[in-house]
């Protein structure tokens, strides 16, 4: 018996150890941490500072910036192309050897050609160009005098099949547009999210905070229990192990306090990523947060708010503009499946002199014309690849349409869930502020039976722990309240609005 109050006395020394130790910790955190500069937020300004400070935001935003210089790198199609070229050239080739000298003769062409050439391409698929060229040959068949041929003259190519049309030939415009919209989708749905995760971040800080002052709060009973009875051993109203039970107690809740006191620090972190942007003295940067106000009631309903939240959800919006995508790509896919069929249309001046200049007049004169029409085609057989393409776009586009419903679904059914919950939270507080209250009295009773000589400390000590624990659980009722509204918010569209904030509309 003896030897088992030892082990139990050593325990207890072991304990006040470890609480002593803690208590020693924990004040010098708690001291170092109020020397550091605080800036008083509440939900709103951290909200605000967050779309200022936050990186994520910030890394987001290149998006519709990328984006539009990959529209104007698919209207550069359209763009004319002009190339110039000079060539300069000499030919020798030797003859038979003169009958009287014995010395061969030798057959020379020299060359220099100049040209110039602009063409492009129209929404209709018309390719067009226009040539500018001259070309002086001489040689020893004419003693090396200049002989100049001016040539000009333009191409008209009109494909009747393959590229004929407005739509085919803006595909890829208009999926680089949808590109950009896209990106101003993905924008705002960063936005949304890094709102809901600051909402997150400031109401479970407030409850880390709350948490740790309940901890402290029992801590403190415990101690003052522990008081009180070695008052009482002292005059010889209790027995000495009631004072071990208490020290023991008071052990353990020194340990919940520093838990709750890392909890806490752990969470200003989680605020600290999303609404400041330096870094060497981030960890400076002390945080105070106003309470948020009291709870009040929302009647949540999914039915009212799905036809909104399909309007204003970005993944909703992207899926759609994923759709019209995929039909942009199946009639790029159709177009090049077909075969080409095109009219080729040549006219063109030619004027010879003995200068550039001369050439030119005689060009201007029209003394040589040149006309020429054409058809073109090119048949595919028996074509595997192009009517592959298209059966794969036409799928891909039957997916998606398949996976909106599906989102469509998911929506519903997720608003749906978050109305149930937000009514659910809401009944838990009001259950735990009943809760909390009659825990208080349950527990001012039995102190006054423990001083009456009718009750034990382990008692008085369970029901300090039923208080510590329903504080808690009114605080956690309150928190995953305001966290399901903002979950809804989101997942109905209403996060932008909501906190007063617009974004720049898509050009």
């Amino acid at each position: 018996m003896k030897s088992s109050h030892k082990s139990l006395h050593s325990a207890v020394a072991l304990l006040n150890l470890l609480a002593v130790s803690s208590v020693a910790v924990l004040a010098q955190v708690e001291t170092s941490y109020s020397q550091l500069p605080v800036i008083p937020l509440d939900q709103a300004a951290i909200i605000r500072q967050m779309l200022e400070k936050n990186y994520q935001i910030r890394v987001m935003e290149y998006l519709p910036r990328i984006a539009a210089t990959e529209i104007s790198e698919a209207q550069g199609r359209f763009d004319p192309r002009v190339d110039l070229r000079y060539f300069s050239s000499r030919d020798d080739s030797p003859q038979t050897a003169d009958p009287f000298t014995d010395v061969p003769d030798t057959f020379a062409i020299e060359q220099d050609l100049l040209s110039l050439g602009v063409g492009g391409i129209l929404d209709w698929g018309t390719i067009y160009r226009f040539d500018l060229s001259s070309n002086n040959r001489r040689g020893t068949f004419n003693d090396f005098a200049d002989k100049v041929t001016t040539f000009t003259g333009f191409t008209i190519t009109q494909p009747l099949l393959r590229s004929f049309g407005v739509k085919p030939n803006q595909a890829r415009i208009e999926i680089a547009r949808a590109g950009l919209e896209l990106s101003y989708w993905e924008v705002k749905n960063t936005i949304m999210a890094q709102i809901e995760e600051a909402v997150f971040a400031y109401n479970e800080l407030f409850f880390a905070m709350k948490n740790l002052e309940v901890a402290r709060r029992s801590r403190d009973l415990a101690r003052k229990l522990l008081e009180d009875n070695q008052r009482r051993v002292e005059i010889g109203s209790m027995a000495s192990l009631e004072i071990i039970v208490a020290e023991a107690e008071l052990a353990l809740r020194e340990e919940r306090v520093l838990l709750a006191h890392r909890l806490m620090l752990d969470q200003e972190n989680r605020l600290r990523l999303l609404i400041f942007d330096d870094v060497e003295q981030i960890l400076d940067r002390g945080i105070v947060i106003a309470p948020p106000p009291p709870p009040e009631l929302v009647v949540a309903a999914a039915k009212r708010d799905f036809a909104y939240a399909l309007e204003h959800r970005p993944d909703y919006q992207q899926a759609l503009l994923g759709i019209s995508t995929n039909r942009l790509e199946e009639t790029l896919a159709t177009n090049t499946a077909r075969p080409t069929l095109d009219i080729i249309w040549r006219y063109g001046l030619l004027g010879r002199g003995s200068s550039f200049a001369s050439s030119l007049t005689r060009l201007s004169n029209r003394e040589n014309q040149s006309y020429s029409l054409g058809l073109a085609m090119n048949v595919p057989f028996p074509n595997r690849e192009g009517r592959s393409r298209v059966a794969a776009a036409r799928l891909t586009t039957s997916r998606a349409e398949i996976g909106l419903k599906r989102l469509q679904q998911a929506v519903i059914l997720t608003l749906d869930n978050l109305a149930g919950r937000i009514a659910t939270n809401w009944n838990r507080i009001r259950a735990a502020e009943k809760a909390s209250i009659l825990s208080q009295k349950s527990l001012l009773a039995e102190e006054k039976k423990l001083q009456a000589g009718t009750s034990t400390t382990f008692v008085v000590l369970e029901l300090q722990e039923d208080l510590a624990r329903a504080q808690v659980r009114e605080l956690e009722a309150i928190t995953d309240y305001n966290v399901a509204l903002a979950q809804y918010e989101r997942e109905s569209g209403k996060s932008l609005p909501n906190h007063g904030i617009t974004l720049q509309e898509i050009p």
